[in-house]
């Protein structure tokens, strides 16, 4: 009860300022442009005035793909990404620390990603903390300044704790994946067990996240400077609260995965033979990131009326 009354409150203050949502969807897409520019023209220049264009459009040209994979960044441009398998590929690589062996360019640029959306969540959490009724840019800037340092420094411990407790986690799942499967008579036991790790460190994943994601939160409501106090701070209310909390937490990421499965499935069903199908299949995705940015405001929303009712 008490994470559905929340959960129904930060709907709607996140509601309630969509022009801040708006904002940092723009925000998004001009990063995301720092690499899909030089993929484009990549691309492009691979295709020039052949037969290859053609029949990228029909489907997916493996023959070409097999000389143009080694390329750099452009190897990121896989088969997965035209079919079904892109977000669970990039979870999996999330989950397992394959994103390691990323191009140095793409890893620079997802690393900056994730230090931009920390930075930014204290203009957001400062937002939703003042509860202002109007959205201006300069305020969000202007916060995302002052807690800066804290939040730089509450990240750095979160991929401490990551690396050190994920890391060490999954090779020992993954050896137990393997023993299992040398023994076993049929794929049918490694593959349930393989599935079972993986929602294992999915859940430890998503823990954590949600744990210094009430560290953020006393930053900026009780306003702490000592980051590692604030990190202690959101481990004892989620170990005080965690039927709220992980309920809270479990509700925002179901609708979360609704909504990027229902993107796949509809995706699915455009035609992207032509230059109709294809905007249609941009403004989809565009869609998808918008939404995927307004569930992350209405989580910290609620996530901070939760942490006050609680307090």
């Amino acid at each position: 009860m008490k994470a559905l009354l929340n959960f129904t409150k930060g709907f709607r203050q996140s509601a309630s300022l969509p022009k801040m949502i708006l904002a940092l969807y723009a925000l998004n897409l001009l990063l995301s442009l720092l690499l899909a520019v030089p993929l484009f023209h990549s691309l492009d220049d691979s295709f020039g005035s052949s037969l290859v264009g053609e029949r990228m459009a029909q489907g997916f040209d493996y023959l070409w793909w097999e000389e143009f994979r080694d390329r750099g960044l452009a190897g990121t441009f896989t088969p997965a990404l035209t079919g079904r398998g892109g977000p669970l590929l990039n979870l999996e690589s999330l989950l397992r620390g394959g994103f390691l062996g990323l191009p140095p360019l793409l890893l620079a640029v997802g690393f900056l990603y994730l230090i931009l959306r920390s930075l930014l969540s204290g203009g957001v959490l400062y937002i939703y903390s003042a509860e202002k009724e109007r959205f201006f840019l300069k305020d969000l800037l202007k916060e995302t300044v002052t807690y800066a340092v804290r939040f730089l420094g509450i990240l750095l411990l979160g991929w401490m704790f990551l690396i050190g407790c994920v890391g060490p986690l999954s090779g020992w799942l993954d050896s137990l994946v393997e023993r299992t499967a040398e023994h076993a008579v049929s794929e049918i036991t490694p593959f349930f067990l393989n599935l079972l790790v993986s929602g294992v460190l999915l859940f430890v994943f998503l823990f954590f996240q949600m744990v210094f994601d009430y560290a953020r939160i006393a930053t900026v409501v009780q306003d702490r400077h000592n980051v590692l106090r604030a990190v202690l701070q959101g481990f004892r209310f989620v170990f005080r609260h965690p039927g709220a909390t992980l309920s809270l937490f479990g509700l925002l990421f179901l609708i979360q995965a609704c909504v990027t499965v229902g993107y796949v499935l509809l995706r699915s069903l455009i035609p992207q033979t032509g230059s109709l199908g294809v905007f249609s299949a941009f403004l989809l995705l565009q869609l998808l990131v918008f939404s995927l940015v307004w569930i992350r405001c209405w989580l910290y929303s609620s996530q901070m009326y939760l942490f006050r009712f609680l307090q």
